[in-house]
This record gives structure tokens, C-alpha cells and sequence, in this order.
């Protein structure tokens, strides 16, 4: 077996250990367990949510292992409040993150349980949406959990031809995989600004994301920049960001 292969093996096994030790399934789940590349590109997804967070109580859709709420508390939120349907995630979120500012809810994106009377500054869904079999109705429910001056920021993958569709689709990670115009359809009738983002890798440095391996990258070396909504394209093949404000009641 080449070297390059014997050390992504080294490091697979090594992350399933360590995320088995955190409790944790082995596989699918990401978490600081195995900081690679896949998790740096989604840490870096909350350092854009973070720029909406200061001041504000955060709802925080499909948690997971709660690196993302820290990130946005350390970013200046009142509260956080992170949301998730796994047991052991939020059992390592709370153990590990959890805080007077930071505290982890059970439940569903599309059916979310009562989360106080306060409503929300800012609800993120990072990575998200593209993994629910109905994503319009966490949408909706960002919509209604959100203050008349509230934030909802969505990352979802930038798929802008038929080519990375069919990859998406023979990856078989998401359940709702959809165009960017079609993400776009689903929240103009539901927010009255709409602005859309690229994440873009740091110039010169190969990303992989199936890669096990600790990245050499940071989540502060990515760039988002903001694009066109009315022609979407040269967005590469990390992530896309919609940034939606004025909530229609």
C-alpha cells in the first residue's frame, strides 16, 4: 500500500478511537475529535454566522457536536441555544461546550420544541438544510423563531450545474440535495433581503475533504465573499452561504 494511503488509514482509525473515547458513533459525525479539513471548511461556516452573533440570542439548527455554538458565543452572543435530534452529540456538546451562555436542546429542525418566549437574534443552520428530508419546514420554523430584526444564515452546497449535482447525489450524504435558484425560491417568499456568499479556500492550499488527516489550514484562512444571486456561478465546490433578514410574519 503507497505511503499516502497507509497514513490516511493510520488516521481514520486514529479519529474512530478518539471519537469512540468522546462518545461518539466512529464514523459521519464531525467534531474537534478529527479536526481535517471537512472540519475546518464547517468551523469556518460559523465564523460567518459569528459576524451576526454579538448581542443577539442564537439558535443554533442541527448543533451536532457544539463547536459551532461555542463559536458563536465566544463571538459576543447573549445566548446560544443549540438544537439537535442525536443523543450522544449533544451528550459530548453539553459535556464539553455547555455554559451559562451555551446550553444544548433535543429536538428536530423542522419540529423544534418551545425554546423560551424571547424570540431570536440570529438562527443559524449550517450544513444543514441539504440533509432534511424537509428543509422548508425548518426554514419556516427559523422564520417564526426569529425577531422582526432576526438573521437566519444557511450553508448548503453550491450546486450550480448538473455535473456537481450528480456528484452530490452518487456521494448520498443528503437527503434534499437542490440547485442554488431553488434554495433561493424557498426563502424569498419567506425573508424580504437575501444576500448570497462563497466560501473560498485559502489561495494555493489543496483542499480535501475526505481527507482524515489534522488540516495544516485554519478556519480564519477562508474568505467569504459575496456574489451575484442572479448568476451564481464560479462558486467552486465548498460551500454556499445565504444570508436572509426581515422575516415576512
Amino acid at each position: 500500500m503507497p505511503a499516502d494511503s497507509l497514513a490516511r488509514a493510520a488516521a481514520k482509525a486514529g479519529n474512530a478511537l478518539r471519537r469512540l473515547a468522546a462518545g461518539l458513533p466512529a464514523r459521519g459525525v464531525v467534531s474537534p475529535a478529527a479536526p481535517n479539513d471537512l472540519f475546518v471548511a464547517h468551523l469556518a461556516a460559523y465564523r460567518l454566522a459569528a459576524r451576526y452573533a454579538a448581542g443577539r440570542r442564537v439558535l443554533d439548527l442541527g448543533c451536532g457536536t457544539g463547536y459551532g455554538a461555542a463559536e458563536l458565543a465566544r463571538a459576543g452572543a447573549e445566548e446560544v441555544v443549540g438544537l439537535d435530534p442525536d443523543a450522544r452529540s449533544l451528550a459530548y456538546a453539553g459535556k464539553r461546550f455547555g455554559g451559562p451562555r451555551v446550553r444544548f436542546v433535543d429536538g428536530r429542525a423542522e419540529d423544534p420544541p418551545p425554546l423560551g418566549e424571547a424570540p431570536f437574534g440570529l438562527v443559524v443552520a449550517a450544513n444543514l438544510l441539504a440533509h432534511l428530508a424537509d428543509p422548508a419546514a425548518a426554514i419556516d420554523g427559523a422564520r417564526r423563531a426569529l425577531a422582526a430584526d432576526g438573521v437566519f444564515l444557511a450553508t448548503v452546497p453550491p450546486i450550480v450545474d448538473d455535473k456537481m449535482m450528480e456528484q452530490q447525489r452518487a456521494g448520498g450524504v443528503h437527503r434534499a440535495n437542490r440547485y442554488l435558484w431553488d434554495w433561493e425560491r424557498l426563502l424569498r417568499p419567506r425573508f424580504r433581503d437575501l444576500r448570497l456568499y462563497r466560501l473560498a479556500a485559502p489561495p494555493g492550499e489543496p483542499i480535501d475533504l475526505a481527507d482524515p488527516r489534522r488540516s495544516r489550514l485554519r478556519a480564519e484562512d477562508f474568505r467569504w465573499d459575496e456574489v451575484s444571486l442572479a448568476v451564481p456561478s464560479g462558486l467552486g465546490t465548498l460551500a454556499a452561504a445565504f444570508v436572509a433578514g426581515s422575516p415576512v410574519v
